[in-house]
């Protein structure tokens, strides 16, 4: 039997793409959840031949503290599995306010020097109304055109190496209007039509995507954001045929 090494010799595409599955991978969760709402992702990713996996527990998601305390956790879980796995940098992918945490570590902690990819899942990196309704930190930081989301926008470099990618569901009713999910510079856009926000955690394209955009090399130049008449097409397309799903 080939060793890893013996088949990238043998085939250097084939090597790139182990070597790409052999980057550590740090899922990070949403509001409201623990690591457990990341096992779909985590076994999608393992069945393709990922090999080093974790997922963080970030406490408290109730929204009694702002990005900054999760953050911390965030970076600690990240040197953490370094450590474990000798590796230089990681990939990140994050969903909902997951994806807002680990911008922000990425952008004002260490993030920007230990992660080579950045997944953001459903991410409100614009705001969500539902920020508006409630007296808690965090609910103050995610207010559309908070002080805070203000500050992470003016960053003229945002990524550094970092390479980004943005995925969203034009169906997706927590984060209005969708397309805030989308990042500046992202080097991917990728929209589906998961039928709510949470699906976007479970969904199968969505997970076979984040696959693909890990393992590929290198990663593909951004895709044109749909238009927004497009997007009307395909969800009443969608609900005419029962097919939720790009």
């Amino acid at each position: 039997m080939l060793s890893v090494g013996a088949l990238a010799l043998a085939c250097p595409r084939a090597g790139s793409r182990l070597r790409n599955r052999s980057t550590p991978v740090l899922l990070v969760h949403g509001m409201f959840a623990d690591h457990h709402a990341m096992e779909p992702l985590r076994n999608a990713l393992r069945m393709d031949g990922f090999i080093h996996l974790d997922a963080v527990d970030l406490r408290p998601v109730d929204g009694s503290v702002g990005l900054a305390v999760l953050a911390t956790q965030l970076d600690a879980a990240a040197r953490a599995l370094l450590r474990r796995t000798r590796a230089s940098r990681l990939d990140v992918v994050g969903y909902s306010l997951g994806a807002m945490v680990a911008r922000y570590w990425i952008q004002r902690n260490s993030g920007q020097i230990r992660t080579r990819r950045f997944i953001s899942i459903a991410g409100p990196h614009h705001g969500v109304i539902g920020g508006l309704f409630s007296g808690t930190t965090l609910a103050g930081e995610l207010r559309p055109a908070s002080a805070m989301l203000a500050s992470l926008d003016r960053d003229n470099d945002p990524w550094g190496p970092v390479e980004v990618a943005s995925f969203f569901s034009p169906l997706d009713l927590v984060i209005v209007p969708t397309e805030t999910t989308i990042l500046r510079k992202s080097r991917v856009i990728r929209g589906f039509l998961a039928p709510t926000h949470h699906h976007m955690a479970t969904d199968s394209h969505v997970l076979r995507a984040v696959c693909e955009v890990l393992s590929s090399q290198p990663m593909a130049v951004s895709s044109q954001i749909p238009e927004p008449a497009a997007l009307t097409e395909q969800v009443r397309h969608a609900v005419r045929t029962r097919s939720l799903h790009r």
